[in-house]
């Protein structure tokens, strides 16, 4: 319970008879050893595990065919629980299987997931597939969305409608931050509610910001998210951003919103947010990996009174640029995937920037710590 956990994450299969394009998830500890939980002739991926790390969602499809070699599973939507027999598919891929962005609330119970049959929507679904219902559609919240993020207590989501905003004459569609109960009603805009986020694209944007990957505080009371500009400088016939990227953080219902961080050089190839955010598990901190041309190979941690600490990842003579960091349960270590080269690696670092290790080879994506729980397959 107070101890590391093991690490999960998605690599490509050592078995290539399987299939291209085969992957599997792939368990480790911060020391080492790595063991394939899901040895199988298909595609593993968007994987995101229950709270209590009993389970685990995830899209299976089947690898391209190699000789005589094929998948038979039907591609779909899959939960699993380790040592517990085989995943069972809960839903169809012929409905909402194209975009991933699962979050499982604290209960395990229900899933939210960002749906884009016909057009996009934040929908939620129990952990067996049944009672699909839709929180948020493009015509009530805009486009772009995504990023659903369960509060703590199971009954609110919160999420963005800017996971993906299209460019038009310099500019970025505004998107903005949203709440709503988990059964769909109390839908609310909690950020810019006098910018049109579902507006035309052009000047009338200027001034409006674009608000990203929000996150909740381990006890519910605040929302960390990511801002920046819809104004893009680097595209033809746009000036200077008149706003820096910055990491905000607000109470639930909107209000104290202020800046914790801020990046010192504007967007065009300086510096953005990439997210996720992630709250240390005290609460009293967020980390982040801040793209930027000054500092490609490290992370930031900035406390809620605004201190930033840069933790640099390199080793050697190799940086590394992170990707995906996740906290231990105990805050003294964060993970995160190194896409440097060509051969991912999953990585594990000290809070205070020592203890820098590789723990594993072929770590694609979706990155977790998960404890109380038996990985044997």
């Amino acid at each position: 319970m107070h101890g590391p956990g093991s690490i999960v994450f998605v690599a490509g299969a050592r078995a290539a008879g399987f299939g291209v394009g085969n992957t599997e998830l792939v368990a480790t500890t911060p020391r080492g050893g790595v063991r394939d939980l899901t040895s199988s002739p298909t595609s593993e991926y968007g994987a995101t595990w229950s709270p209590d790390g009993s389970r685990v969602l995830f899209f299976r499809r089947p690898a391209t065919r190699l000789g005589k070699d094929a998948a038979k599973e039907q591609p779909g939507i899959y939960v699993w629980t380790p040592g517990g027999g085989a995943p069972q598919r809960i839903a169809s891929c012929l409905f909402y299987c194209r975009r991933y962005g699962f979050a499982w609330s604290r209960d395990n119970r229900q899933i939210a997931f960002l749906s884009d049959a016909g057009s996009a929507a934040i929908k939620v679904m129990n952990a067996d597939g049944s009672g699909l219902h839709t929180v948020c559609d493009v015509k009530r919240c805009g486009q772009g969305l995504g990023d659903p993020t369960w509060s703590p207590d199971g009954r609110r989501l919160v999420f963005s409608s800017g996971s993906g905003p299209p460019f038009a004459n310099g500019y970025i569609s505004p998107a903005a931050i949203w709440i709503a109960n988990a059964d769909g009603s109390g839908v609310e805009q909690l950020t810019q509610p006098h910018c049109n986020v579902a507006g035309v694209l052009g000047p009338k944007s200027r001034g409006c910001a674009v608000d990203t990957g929000p996150a909740w505080s381990p006890n519910g009371r605040l929302i960390a998210f990511a801002r920046s500009d819809a104004l893009v400088s680097w595209l033809p016939h746009a000036t200077e951003p008149a706003r820096l990227p910055s990491i905000e953080v607000m109470r639930a219902d909107g209000s104290h919103l202020h800046s914790i961080a801020t990046c010192t050089r504007p967007r065009d190839f300086g510096c953005y947010i990439h997210g996720p955010i992630a709250w240390a598990p005290d609460g009293k901190a967020v980390a982040y990996t801040p793209v930027s041309s000054d500092h490609p190979s490290s992370f930031r941690i900035t406390t809620l009174a605004g201190k930033t600490t840069t933790i640099r990842t390199c080793v050697g003579q190799g940086c590394l640029t992170p990707y995906e960091l996740t906290w231990s349960p105990n805050g003294k270590w964060l993970a995160f995937v190194s896409r440097n080269g060509t051969t991912p690696s999953v990585w594990v670092i000290g809070r205070d920037g020592k203890g820098l290790h590789r723990v594993s080879r072929g770590g694609l994506c979706c990155l977790a710590w998960v404890r109380n729980t038996s990985l044997s397959g």
